[in-house]
C-alpha cells in the first residue's frame, strides 16, 4: 500500500493501478482491464439489487472479520482512486461496485 501511495503522490496513477490490480489478482480477485459501459451498467444494477436485499440494521452491525477480505477492501480503496485518475469512468464504476459488493456480502470495516 505504501508503494501505491508513493506512486499516486508522484503522479503515477497507472503504476498504482497496475500494482493494485496485480495484488488483488494474487488475492483471488478478478480484475477486468477492459470493461464495456454495458458491463459497468449491469454491475451497477446488480450492486443496487444486492444493496436493497441486504441493507438493514443487521448488515450495518455485521463486522467484517476475515483478514483477507479486509486486506482486499483496503487495497480496493487505493485501486479505485487510481482508476479515477487514469481509467474511463465505466471502469471506475465497475470496480467500485465490486468493492461495495464485498462489503454487502461480508460486512463493514474501516475500509468499506
Amino acid at each position: 500500500l505504501l508503494l501505491n501511495e508513493i506512486l499516486l503522490s508522484q503522479g503515477n496513477p497507472k503504476g498504482a493501478y497496475n500494482t493494485c490490480a496485480s495484488v488483488l489478482s494474487q488475492l483471488g480477485e478478478t480484475i477486468h482491464n477492459s470493461v464495456t459501459p454495458e458491463a459497468a451498467s449491469s454491475m451497477l444494477a446488480d450492486t443496487l439489487t444486492m444493496y436493497e436485499e441486504v441493507y438493514n440494521d443487521e448488515w450495518i452491525n455485521k463486522k467484517l472479520e476475515d483478514e483477507k477480505i479486509r486486506t482486499i477492501a483496503k487495497i480496493y480503496n487505493t485501486f479505485v482512486i487510481a482508476c479515477f485518475l487514469c481509467k474511463p469512468r465505466h471502469i471506475l464504476v465497475y470496480h467500485m461496485c465490486r468493492a461495495v459488493q464485498l462489503s454487502l456480502q461480508n460486512g463493514t470495516c474501516q475500509y468499506t
